[in-house]
């Protein structure tokens, strides 16, 4: 039953026509009133199940694992160089490892699809943690230098900027492109530049990560 409902948690996620077959059994089994002559199939089905489930999560396990890395990495990029680098290191690191015990020790596929998602809003949360911390961190203006005209003109404040962190597929409103032919490209293309535009305003500046 524990088997069967790790299945369960993750079918939708699952597409494999040998391991359906073996859960199918498992379930025939268990769903009679009176499976006395049918329990001695059961071991040889929780064996077969293991093998192809331990293989399934393993394909499943790879490009989880492998996405956190490149958050972490994007973000220690990033961080490098920076006055507060030495304070927030670990405490980055720290938190994108945390996430990847959780993708290596997990026997449910349905939760490394989570982890993946914590993985981006992860990366996203300390990208704007760093830009807050890269005003505070910012050299003070000079005052301005005495001027010998008794009445001057005072030359009006440059308006400050602001700046936008966001990710690519915020602007796009999706995670995947289905692309078929080079019509299909400039469709993509058109559209991401109509967004872009539609986001755009005066006196801002959008830092778009990928």
């Amino acid at each position: 039953m524990k088997k069967l409902k790790i299945y369960e948690d993750s079918r939708v996620y699952i597409v494999d026509s040998e391991l359906e077959s073996i859960v199918t059994q498992m379930q025939n089994i268990v769903s009679v009133k009176a499976p006395y002559g049918m329990i001695r199939q059961l071991p040889d089905l929780l064996s077969k199940f293991d093998d192809k489930y331990l293989v399934i999560l393993e394909e499943k396990t790879e490009p989880v694992r492998k996405a956190i890395l490149d958050n972490k990495s994007q973000v220690m990029d990033h961080l490098a160089g920076k006055p507060y680098a030495k304070v927030k290191e670990a405490l980055y690191a720290n938190e994108f490892q945390r996430l990847l015990d959780k993708a290596e020790s997990s026997n449910d596929v349905s939760r490394l699809r989570s982890l993946g998602d914590q993985s981006d809003a992860l990366k996203e949360r300390l990208f704007n943690e760093m830009h807050e911390l890269d005003e505070k961190y910012a050299p003070k203006p000079e005052p301005p230098k005495p001027t010998p005209n008794p009445n001057p003109t005072p030359k009006p404040p440059e308006p400050k900027k602001e700046v936008v962190n966001t990710f690519l597929k915020h602007v796009v409103h999706t995670t995947s492109w289905h692309i078929e032919s080079e019509a299909d490209i400039d469709k993509y293309c058109e559209q991401l530049k109509r967004q872009l535009k539609e986001n755009m305003r005066e006196g801002l500046i959008y830092n778009i990560k990928f």
